[in-house]
């Protein structure tokens, strides 16, 4: 027998497996058993992540602030994901999400970042659902 989360239970689970978690950015797709590759080096270092979750049907977690990572060193190569560890280092691979075109959100929008250039995500812009 299947059971659901009611829209209370999906807003508790949202912000047990996404609040006070970490932001990595990948160069490979993650899927649900794997990460995908995690930029290294130069001057990368993951950003810790809020969310605030909203009521509804279903329930969304966007991250709560801006998020901004330090300013590449090196290339970091072609970024299309990022996903939600539970630390700063290592840890516990909790969810993912792909860039997309604000305008159509079915359309994958990888960034390459070369030295200099600083990855900043808006508040607002992450969005997690159990749907």
């Amino acid at each position: 027998m299947a059971g659901s989360f009611s829209n209370d239970g999906e807003s508790i689970a949202l912000m047990a497996v996404l609040n006070n978690t970490f932001l990595a950015l990948v160069t490979t797709e993650p899927n649900e058993g794997s990460t995908g590759l995690e930029v290294e080096g130069g001057g990368y270092a993951r950003q810790p992540m809020q969310v605030t979750v909203s009521e509804g049907n279903p329930s969304i977690a966007t991250n709560t602030d801006p998020i901004e990572f330090p300013a590449a060193t090196t290339s970091w190569g072609e970024i299309g994901w990022a996903v939600v560890m539970d630390s700063v280092t290592g840890g516990v691979y909790r969810a993912s999400v792909q860039f997309t075109d604000p305008n159509d959100p079915d359309t994958p929008l990888p960034q390459t970042i070369v030295s200099g250039n600083i990855v900043r995500i808006p508040a607002g812009t992450l969005q997690f659902s159990l749907e």
